[in-house]
């Protein structure tokens, strides 16, 4: 991108000047957008400092006005890096459609793990998924997380709480560190 700005400042002006200079500014966006995704993929955080620093981070990006409160408890340990993925985006995909569609005004995080088990756990106080539009159920990204959960040998449910508001829960067979990729 510098070495097209770069030709771009040397032509007199014209369209082809033009046209460079914006595929310049088309590449620069493309090349943003990309650093974006691999993130959302597999997060730096995730992958640097673990499922607790990345699920904070992630809230500290849902952060802003009117967004709900979102307590999370994460215990600052490592997992196998498939099990933290797996969680992370369980955790991202819950939170992605408690902001789109629920309502809420308070959400819960939790993680846990009991007898190999990682429990994970995503609560809101929001509308339910009973009272969603018909149009707000068209997405793919809790089929796709129920698929992610299946292929760690685990399960995802997704229901209505009581009192009111979306309870996603999973549970993922917590595998030892000799299996790491």
């Amino acid at each position: 991108m510098r070495r097209a700005n770069s030709i771009a400042g040397r032509l007199p002006h014209s369209a082809e000047r033009a046209d460079l200079e914006e595929l310049a500014r088309a590449a620069g966006t493309l090349q943003i957008r990309l650093a974006q995704i691999v993130d959302d993929l597999y997060p730096a955080d995730l992958a640097e400092d673990g499922l607790a620093q990345a699920v904070d981070q992630r809230l500290r990006a849902l952060h802003v006005p009117g967004a709900p409160v979102v307590a999370a408890v994460v215990p600052h340990r490592r997992w196998h890096p498939l099990n933290e993925r797996t969680a992370y985006f369980v955790i991202s995909e819950a939170l992605n459609n408690l902001m789109r569609h629920s309502g809420a005004t308070t959400a819960r995080v939790e993680v846990s793990e009991t007898d190999g088990i990682m429990h994970i756990v995503v609560s809101d106080n929001g509308r339910g998924r009973g009272q969603l539009a018909p149009t707000s159920r068209r997405g793919r990204g809790l089929a796709n997380l129920s698929s992610r959960a299946a292929a760690m040998n685990g399960s995802l449910t997704i229901a209505d709480a009581s009192g009111g508001g979306t309870r996603v829960e999973a549970d993922i067979p917590i595998l030892p560190f000799d299996d790491a990729p």
